[in-house]
């Protein structure tokens, strides 16, 4: 046993064993530390804190061992400022500095060890210290740093598992998600492809975490995660959300920790709970015992973030990245450029833009131009690819960037072109009017003239327009109104909206009287508790009995409408009973609806049936009447026919439904609802799809007819080519045997047998010489070519010795490439010229030949 072993560490001082260089010695310090801070030493524990280096060295001890006891006495010295116990000595700079020195070594260090006990007490100081903060952001902002270092990867892990815990504790309370979420996920993608199963493993963690504390709306984290994803893990991704329980777990749990802020929030709550007269239970003492349950604060805030994911995404221009001669080519005579134009933009573009910059940008230019080919182009795709452009701009712009003055640019057009009946072209149009109403309201004080635009385009000499305006109306009506609109309505209703409607509802054609029906039923839901519904008697009145019960069948359909702000009339028993046989009728359907008797449109008699004839046979058969003026207060009723036996029987038994049949059939008839719009904007993604593979097969199609064009050129070009040079080669053929004949002509002629046999030497060198040559200049030593006779000197002639060397300029090889050779049209002339002297002087030697002969 060493020296060092048998040394009484009790004997020294606490921050002599502290700082020991012995494990032993600063494990026994930090085990007083531990009972000091559980007595609540004031002076000792606001040490520590106000200078928190001191416990990032004991955090960092080398000894495993020691290092736990250092994380134990850490968690106890926060436990006392996390349950009061110790009032906490905190300011701004000085806690910022505590998170900065204590976080990074409790995850590096400490949550990453080997040892169960250490991590749990690393993982509990972190959730402490973040406890007494306003939000979580400073502590994201001081753990992200360390996803970034190139270390082992259980540090990777232990800061997965810290972020993990702390969302899942503190969520996002007090925090802008839009500038905090893409700075936390930004290095997730990749963390998710980790080499490292763990590493993969607590990033899926995470992200769930992120997903069901957003309130578990997908679509936030959908463009700035989940597509940066592999389709795998996004599959086991959303198999993890599916999940998740329906109830949140944590927050029924006892020992969920909260921020300081929160607690105090709650004991408040309670103590306003205890001076409202509710029952505590008291303690021995007589004192009241609160029951503190962390798991009733905020949870409602806690899960639910109100947050446009639209907002998260990053800004786009799209008017700097036009196709090449973009506005040039939409101006264009031929319609496949203009097509070709819009859907180059279309894909490339606006498809690939989240989110469009508003700031600085004017877009009136680009809307004008795609309004003008919706209004006037004779071709329907490149009408169809414009709405959709201005429907994706519309999206993906937003307000306050897609103005008024841009709606006034494109409104028209869109309602001028719905004469279109081909499906692809008006459901594109349709949405775009959707879109923009979307944003602006025609039934608002900035938007009258859009509503006039309407109304004027259900008066339309083309029955198609007027019933796309009309059925353009209703979606408005369904969907925007308000207790508030009604009021402009109101403006418009008895002189340019009912008479359009009754109009149309008088159309010759089923499917326009069809969209006024719908008009009047949904009228009549709005405007049947308001004054206003007395405009609409007349002109109903004026409709026949079948046309009365389609509209009434429409209004059984229509949910419930915003009411006016004037008070609902009450209606006793007797006004139930006195219906007329149609009212009575779709009655059966308003109870299997759980409408409300005193709102019920069928107890106010909606719709006024034609006036019954006063002749005493009709008097006898009509036993049951409507309620008068006088009796219903101040609206008016018209008497209609009734059924004489069964409607107390009827009526009877309808309000023998229980009202959990009529809840439960609500319930149903919502979930159809909602399960048919689901289905329909299902059926809008997948005809977008097709309709993209449909414009890209087509595309591929052209590609091919041009490369099948372009091979067909080359083909036609490389035959000429090939009879090109076979001629060439036939004509050098004939040159070839030309000069052979003539060489072989020479060298037979010999007018004198005493040539010596050097001539034969030098013919037989491929040298051609003149038979005009005598025998006496080869027995002559004087230079060949030259020769006396007759008393003059002649020079050699140039077709003798000259001859070879000529044609061999002439490069002439059957085998080497013709067409590097004579495709060259010079050498095509120089060879000429060579082949007619050549001709000149062959034709000059046989002439001599004759000469010597003779």
């Amino acid at each position: 046993m060493s020296e060092q072993d048998d040394i009484d560490f009790t004997k020294l001082s606490l921050d002599e064993r502290l700082n020991n260089k012995l494990w032993k010695a600063r494990l026994h310090g930090y085990q007083e530390l531990i009972e000091i801070f559980e007595r609540g030493n004031k002076e000792r524990c606001n040490q520590y804190w106000k200078d928190p280096n001191l416990f990032s060295q004991y955090l960092g001890d080398a000894n495993v061992v020691a290092q736990e006891q250092a994380v134990v006495a850490l968690s106890t010295l926060l436990n006392q400022y996390y349950d009061k116990t110790l009032s906490l000595p905190i300011n701004s700079n000085n806690f910022k500095q505590v998170l900065q020195d204590w976080l990074p070594i409790l995850i590096e260090k400490c949550l990453s060890s080997t040892r169960n006990l250490t991590k749990t007490n690393s993982l509990n100081c972190i959730l402490k210290l973040c406890s007494f903060d306003n939000s979580i952001f400073s502590s994201i902002e001081i753990i992200l740093p360390i996803l970034n270092k190139k270390g082992p990867p259980k540090i990777l892990i232990s800061s997965l598992l810290a972020l993990t815990e702390i969302i899942k504790n503190f969520t996002f309370i007090n925090i802008d998600v839009s500038m905090a979420l893409p700075i936390l996920v930004e290095n997730l993608p990749k963390l998710a492809a980790h080499a490292d199963k763990n590493i993969r493993s607590n990033t899926m963690d995470l992200i769930v975490e992120i997903y069901d504390k957003l309130g578990r709306n997908q679509d936030i984290i959908q463009d700035l995660l989940l597509d940066q994803l592999k389709p795998i893990q996004q599959r086991d991704l959303i198999t993890l959300f599916n999940k998740l329980p329906t109830n949140d777990i944590n927050d029924n749990s006892d020992d969920k920790i909260m921020f300081q802020w929160e607690r105090k929030q709650s004991m408040q709550n309670l103590k306003e709970n205890k001076n409202s007269n509710e029952n505590f239970d008291v303690d021995e003492d007589g004192d009241t015992v609160m029951e503190f349950n962390t798991n009733n604060l905020s949870k409602t805030s806690k899960n639910q973030i109100d947050i446009d994911p639209f907002t998260l995404l990053k800004e786009e221009t799209i008017l700097d990245r036009f196709p090449e001669d973009f506005y040039g080519r939409l101006g264009s005579a031929k319609w496949k450029d203009r097509v070709e134009a819009l859907q180059e933009y279309y894909d490339n573009v606006l498809m690939k833009t989240k989110r469009i910059r508003n700031d600085g940008q004017d877009y009136s230019l680009l809307i004008s131009t795609l309004a003008s080919i919706i209004q006037k182009d004779a071709n329907v795709q490149a009408v169809t690819i414009a709405a959709q452009s201005i429907d994706t701009v519309i999206e993906k712009l937003r307000l306050p960037g897609f103005n008024k003055n841009l709606v006034n640019l494109c409104f028209i057009p869109l309602l001028e072109r719905t004469k279109e009946k081909k499906q692809s072209v008006i459901e594109a149009i349709r949405g775009t009017l959707y879109s923009i109403v979307k944003y602006h309201n025609p039934i608002s004080n900035h938007n009258e003239d859009l509503l006039q635009e309407i109304l004027k385009y259900m008066k339309h000499k083309i029955p198609q327009i007027r019933m796309e305006s009309t059925m353009f109306l209703n979606y408005i009506l369904k969907n925007y109104n308000t207790a508030e609109t009604t009021k402009i309505l109101s403006k418009y209703l008895e002189e340019e909206i009912v008479p359009n409607a009754i109009k149309i509802a008088n159309d010759t054609q089923p499917s326009i009287r069809n969209e006024g029906f719908e008009t009047l039923a949904i009228l009549i839901k709005i405007f049947i508790d308001s004054n206003d519904y007395d405009i609409l008697k007349d002109p109903l009145d004026k409709l026949d009995n079948l046309k009365r019960k389609k509209i009434e069948e429409i209004v059984t359909t229509l949910p419930e409408f915003a009411q006016n702000t004037s008070n609902p009339k009450n209606f006793n028993e007797e006004e139930k009973l006195s219906t007329s046989p149609l009212n009575t009728d779709t009655n059966n359907v308003f109870n299997g609806n759980s409408v409300s008797a005193n709102n019920s449109f069928l107890n106010k008699s909606t719709i006024p049936s034609k006036r019954v004839a006063t002749s005493p046979l009709r008097k006898l058969n009509t036993k049951t009447t409507l309620p008068t003026k006088s009796s219903l207060g101040s609206t008016p009723r018209i008497a209609l026919p009734t059924k004489p036996l069964n409607v107390n029987r009827h009526t009877q038994q309808m309000e023998n439904f229980s009202d959990q049949k009529m809840i439960k059939l609500e319930v149903e008839i919502n979930e159809l609802k909602k399960d048919k719009q689901e289905w329909l904007k299902e059926r809008h993604k997948v005809i977008e799809q097709l309709n993209n593979n449909q414009r890209k097969h087509n595309q591929l199609l052209n590609e091919i007819e041009m490369l099948k064009k372009q091979l067909q050129n080359s083909q036609t070009t490389l035959h000429e080519k090939n009879l090109q040079l076979r001629s060439k080669e036939l004509q050098l053929n004939k040159l070839q045997d030309r000069i052979t004949q003539l060489e072989g002509h020479n060298n037979n002629y010999q007018p004198n047998q005493n040539i010596p046999s050097s001539s034969s030497s030098s013919l037989s060198n491929g040298r051609l010489f003149s038979n005009s040559l005598d025998a006496r200049v080869l027995h002559s030593e004087k230079p060949l070519g030259t020769y006396n006779k007759i008393g003059h000197t002649r020079t050699g002639s140039a077709s003798s010795d000259d001859l070879p060397h000529r044609v061999d300029l002439l490069q002439i090889d059957s085998s080497s490439n013709v067409n590097d050779t004579f495709v060259n049209e010079e050498s095509w002339k120089r060879a000429a010229e060579v082949t007619s002297q050549l001709k000149a002087r062959i034709e000059r030697m046989r002439e001599k030949s004759r000469g010597i002969g003779n």
